[in-house]
């Protein structure tokens, strides 16, 4: 397998993940929550779902990770778009968001399954860029823009995510022991 297409796609997934997070969260707030009528026992119960779905969906595949990982990847970054281009919120920004973090969350879980410990590197890098872009924007996030600054970053994304893409199907399969992540590199 490739390392490097697999740390692609987790940097990637880290940098959509943070951008889905940035239009779920509030969502999850004001829309799922309704202004404080919802008990916050159920939209707990909510968040623990939508972040749990991805760790039972990983727990199912067992091979040609770093190629689920890729279409995870894709459609997250379809949902992307979709948000982008919803101007009226609602369901549709509360649902789709949710789905998205899924998807996002579900290409992570797989990265780590194929990386181990070489997807930390990723992860970190992925939170740079994701920072960085929102910094460069004036902390207003590209999922709430409507501009040409929006436009411009999801066409760097999508190259990248093309690019990811083509390197996951050329990876092989070299999934990572449960193990690995606990040993301690000094005595084992």
């Amino acid at each position: 397998m490739t390392t490097r297409s697999v740390s692609a796609l987790g940097v990637l997934a880290t940098w959509l993940l943070i951008d889905l997070w940035r239009v779920w969260t509030p969502s999850l707030i004001t829309l799922f929550g309704r202004a404080a009528q919802t008990p916050a026992e159920v939209m707990g119960a909510y968040a623990l779902l939508v972040m749990a779905v991805p760790l039972v969906i990983v727990a199912f595949l067992r091979r040609r990770l770093a190629r689920w990982a890729g279409w995870m990847l894709l459609a997250a970054f379809v949902v992307r778009i979709a948000l982008a281009i919803n101007p009226e919120g609602g369901d549709i920004q509360l649902y789709g968001s949710s789905v998205g973090v899924v998807l996002a969350f579900g290409a992570l879980c797989l990265c780590a399954g194929s990386l181990g410990r070489a997807l930390v590197p990723s992860v970190l890098l992925g939170v740079a860029v994701s920072a960085s872009t929102h910094a460069l924007l004036g902390t207003f996030g590209a999922v709430w823009r409507r501009d040409g600054w929006d436009v411009a970053l999801l066409i760097v994304q999508a190259v990248l995510v093309v690019v990811a893409m083509r390197g996951a199907a050329r990876a092989r399969d070299a999934p990572v022991a449960a193990r690995t992540a606990l040993r301690c590199r000094r005595c084992c």
